[in-house]
Formats: structure tokens, sequence, C-alpha cells
């Protein structure tokens, strides 16, 4: 008893025609640039360790983050621009309350004349 055929080519088979424009054959130093491209490793997109409670980033909040810090950094120039100002005055002693007055006070062991 002869067994049965599943199927009977009609025609040798043959490679399917490729559209490939591109050479099928890579140069060596593009070799290695895809390499590295590839290796998930080094590539900045991926994000390492434990994503959780990552908080993305989005770009609106990006533009606030960065009105945020210029708002901040006009504070600090103003403030320090008020510190140098308050700088250059001598200091005060604040005025006497009513019905006292300001003297002059000797605290030396010694006596001392003031003058």
């Amino acid at each position: 008893m002869e067994a049965p055929q599943a199927f009977m080519y009609a025609s040798e088979p043959q490679a399917v025609p490729t559209k490939r424009t591109r050479a099928k054959y890579r140069e060596s130093s593009e070799v290695d640039d895809l390499t590295l491209s590839n290796n998930i490793m080094f590539d900045r997109r991926v994000v390492r360790g434990n994503t959780y409670a990552a908080q993305v980033v989005t770009q609106n909040a990006t533009q606030e983050m960065e009105r945020l810090r210029s708002e901040n950094e006009r504070a600090m120039k103003r403030e320090l621009q008020r510190r140098k100002r308050e700088a250059g005055k001598a200091p005060r002693t604040p005025p006497p309350v009513d019905g006292r007055v300001h003297m002059d006070v000797q605290t030396e062991t010694f006596l001392e004349e003031l003058t």
C-alpha cells in the first residue's frame, strides 16, 4: 500500500523576490553603530530602577517649573539689591519709649571720664 502524498508541487519552489533598495550586507562601521543604538542599556530613553512612584513631567509642567524658577531668580535679585542698600546705611537704635531717654552709661569697673 502506497502512502498518500499530502501535496504535489506543480513547479520547483523559488525564493520570493524582495523590493529591497538598500544593501543586503552592511559595512562594519554601520554594524558597530547599530549595536550601540540597539542596546537598551545605552539608550537614554530607557528608565532604570523602580518606576512605581515615578512622576511623569509633561511639557506644561516643565514650562511652569521654568516660570517659577525665573520668578524665584528675580525675587532673589531684588532681595540681594535690598540687602546691599541696607548694608550701606549705619545701623540705628530704635527711638526711646515714651517717658524714657537714651543716655551713655559707664559699664567698666574702673572710672573713665566720658566726654
